[in-house]
């Protein structure tokens, strides 16, 4: 036999194999809501404590209200939203998948005794047309626990190359970086069977845009405003305003808002010196 011809019989042998695994992997998440895959995808030799640093500092200076931080001494436990993820490609698991643009960034250092803890139990209130998240751990070690009604209480520990596909609106879970001479360094992305135009970032305690918005625009009417008061910032992206029509609250914005943005309104002061000044 030509050896064009061996290696064409291999890849079709292998293509189907991953189709396979591909499928049934996507069985056993529509089943169960989570899958944990060891080595998912090889992890590439990158600098990824530059990558992880560099985005916390970028995203912190864009967005601070983007970031929740868990600090212990000097260990830290910190997630930032990510415009891109920082990875060549998606593992090949998720690849029939839409995956959202935007990616959270888990970053955290250990070198105590004990577990780091992230975030205290919960779920994420996710887009009907969402799925689940896929985490990769692209560094380092970091530990699951989820539980639901009805269902037994699992935990993972997720180590380099490992990947999580999980529905964080069925399971409510929290998280811990383990102690660990190397930072932990993880990457998650929304996922959908379908394309959708719009994508706003989930697992966040604010108020996030949900489309793209222009100055002038409504973005939220009396009836849609939280319960809790939105962030304040002297460069806020919307203001209150009031409807000529019906007299009732509304959201109005003054800037360029893309999906994931999240609303802020001018500060306390700020507003009481401008309407003196009128």
């Amino acid at each position: 036999m030509q050896w064009w011809r061996r290696r064409l019989r291999r890849e079709i042998f292998w293509r189907k194999m991953r189709r396979k695994k591909h499928d049934f992997v996507h069985r056993c998440f529509a089943k169960e809501k989570v899958v944990h895959i060891k080595n998912a995808k090889n992890v590439k030799k990158k600098n990824w404590r530059r990558i992880a640093l560099n985005a916390i500092a970028d995203g912190a200076e864009a967005n601070a209200e983007n970031g929740t931080l868990s600090l212990c001494g000097n260990n830290y436990y910190v997630s930032v939203i990510m415009r891109e993820a920082p990875i060549d490609s998606v593992p090949r698991l998720v690849q029939g998948l839409h995956n959202a643009p935007h990616a959270w960034l888990f970053v955290g250092k250990n070198s105590s005794d004990t577990d780091l803890p992230g975030r205290p139990e919960h779920t994420d209130a996710l887009a009907k047309h969402i799925q689940g998240t896929w985490h990769w751990q692209a560094q380092g070690c970091k530990r699951w626990y989820i539980a639901a009604r009805g269902h037994k209480s699992k935990s993972f520990l997720c180590e380099p190359g490992d990947l999580l596909l999980i529905d964080t609106s069925f399971w409510s879970h929290r998280t811990s970086i383990p102690p660990q001479s190397d930072i932990s360094v993880s990457i998650a992305r929304d996922f959908s069977q379908n394309q959708s135009e719009e994508h706003a970032p989930t697992n966040i305690d604010a108020t996030l845009a949900a489309r793209r918005l222009y100055p002038g625009d409504i973005v939220l009417t009396q009836d849609d405003l939280p319960d809790c008061s939105l962030p304040r910032s002297p460069s806020p992206n919307c203001k209150v305003d009031i409807c000529p029509d019906t007299g009732r609250m509304l959201l109005r914005a003054i800037t360029t808002l893309v999906p994931g943005d999240v609303l802020t309104v001018l500060n306390s002061s700020d507003e009481a010196s401008s309407s003196s000044s009128e």
